[in-house]
């Protein structure tokens, strides 16, 4: 017997806008054969809409992998679900982008731009590892040649 198909309607808070949420949900949702879709909510809060279509548990298994799996820096910190009737209007997972060239165009910047921010750090914390691994060794090594010398 197959499971019954359900749909979700999914709002999420957080930092979500211009940080790459809406792919990383169609990602998500494909990898679940998940139907639906994401889009920007034009709201102060600048939330995201999901709406997908499948067997609950796996709707379910979707909304956990969805906070377990967000990566930098996207944050989510709040997600609110309700469940209705599926429509089967939906044929894949896809994100609705803006008809407005100008502002796709700056949302995609402004993904970049946090993606190069996570970038840096990461990049600034491995350069603080090597240096000290540097230092490390160049420690060992003095000592090395202190001891020598005093032989």
């Amino acid at each position: 017997m197959s499971e019954e198909t359900s749909r979700a309607e999914i709002v999420v808070k957080g930092k979500v806008q211009r940080v790459n949420f809406r792919n990383f949900t169609k990602e998500t949702a494909k990898k679940h054969h998940l139907l639906g879709t994401a889009q920007n909510v034009p709201n102060y809060d600048e939330d995201v809409a999901i709406i997908c279509e499948g067997p609950r548990r796996i709707i379910e298994r979707y909304i956990l992998d969805l906070k377990k799996n967000v990566r930098p820096p996207i944050r989510i910190d709040d997600l609110q679900v309700h469940y209705t009737a599926p429509t089967g209007e939906f044929e894949d997972f896809n994100f609705e982008r803006s008809t407005d060239l100008t502002k796709a165009l700056g949302e995609r910047l402004d993904c970049l731009l946090e993606f190069m921010k996570v970038l840096d750090t990461r990049l600034e914390e491995l350069n603080h590892k090597v240096d000290a691994l540097r230092f490390n060794r160049a420690q060992r090594f003095d000592k090395k040649k202190h001891s020598r010398h005093k032989n």
